[in-house]
């Protein structure tokens, strides 16, 4: 099996390498294929983060560019990827979410890191099946229950083109 780990790199210390790291070593125990951004980002770039606050001012100072690694990071996925596997604090991410969604639109499974290692690749749960959570949103004295990508005229409050 080849996977591609997602999560959050920018605004976190060190572009959250070590926890990129550490879940690729979890995985290939596992006797699991990675391809691992991090591991790609050092290797094609020469990209050291060690001493790094996770910023994008940072990635343009070293003239490392965004657009060619999510581009490579998109490539594997689409051509030889055959799961996703998504670390902690994923959904904070604009990078990670857009590989995620790119695994769904293929129909390749997702699954969460510590569930993968814990339960082993047969017993993981693949949440991109899982249904879209609703989304809360609180107001003042009200609260809204949604599902994601449902618009909401702001001066109505109706709804625009319901699902």
């Amino acid at each position: 099996m080849k996977v591609y780990p997602a999560g959050p790199m920018r605004s976190i210390p060190q572009f959250n390498f070590p926890a990129f790291d550490a879940g690729t070593e979890q995985l290939r125990a596992m006797g699991i294929e990675v391809f691992s951004p991090a591991e790609r980002d050092r290797r094609e770039d020469d990209f050291d983060p060690s001493a790094m606050s996770g910023t994008d001012e940072e990635l343009v100072e070293v003239g490392f560019s965004l657009r060619d690694a999510l581009g490579d990071d998109l490539e594997y996925i689409c051509k030889e990827a055959d799961a996703v596997v998504v670390l902690p604090g994923w959904e904070r991410s604009s990078g990670a979410k857009a590989e995620v969604a790119t695994a769904k639109a293929l129909s390749l499974p997702v699954y969460e890191l510590d569930d993968i290692v814990g339960r082993g690749v047969d017993r993981a749960i693949d949440i991109s099946k899982q249904p879209d959570q609703p989304i809360q949103v609180k107001a003042e004295s009200f609260t809204v229950n949604t599902v994601p990508d449902t618009k909401i005229d702001p001066r109505s409050g109706l709804l625009i083109d319901p699902p």
